[in-house]
């Protein structure tokens, strides 16, 4: 259970308003979604699940899903510049699609169904791998950052 949890603080890795850099150009796209990112991972941060336990994976995958969703929400209200739109939504359509399963996971570990959940986590990984390469066609990949939400295993 820790490592959905852990992993998901990836998908909100996201940016801020208002930072005094043009928003309009890609430097300011860039400066203002690290901002939005910085502040989503101050917050993911402070969750933690002491054991692996159903009960509280979901309730820290329903504080993940609130942080990212309002992180997602930022994001939108940025405007890229015309040159980067398409990456930009492609980038932000995927990130709440892998927020949609995490959201699904939740919903199936409330139920008892960790099997299920533990299948929508890795959907949601897949999509976070998706995101990541969208986020280095932006050039946003090092201060949004997502992290695997399922761990390797190693070999």
């Amino acid at each position: 259970m820790r490592a959905i949890v852990g992993a998901l603080f990836a998908l909100t890795a996201l940016g801020c308003v208002g930072c005094g850099a043009d928003p309009s150009s890609h430097h300011g796209f860039v400066h203002e979604a690290a901002l939005v990112c910085r502040q989503a991972n101050r917050e993911l941060s402070e969750i933690e699940i002491s054991r692996p336990d159903a009960r509280l994976a979901a309730a820290a995958l329903e504080r993940v899903v609130e942080i990212g969703s309002g992180a997602l929400e930022r994001l939108h209200d940025l405007k890229p510049p015309d040159k980067d739109a398409q990456n930009v939504q492609a980038w932000l359509g995927t990130l709440e699609q892998a927020l949609d399963q995490l959201s699904y996971a939740r919903e199936l570990l409330t139920g008892g169904r960790i099997d299920l959940a533990i299948d929508a986590a890795q959907r949601a990984d897949r999509l976070t791998g998706r995101a990541r390469v969208l986020a280095r066609r932006i050039g946003v990949d090092r201060v949004c950052h997502v992290p695997r939400l399922i761990p390797q295993q190693e070999s």
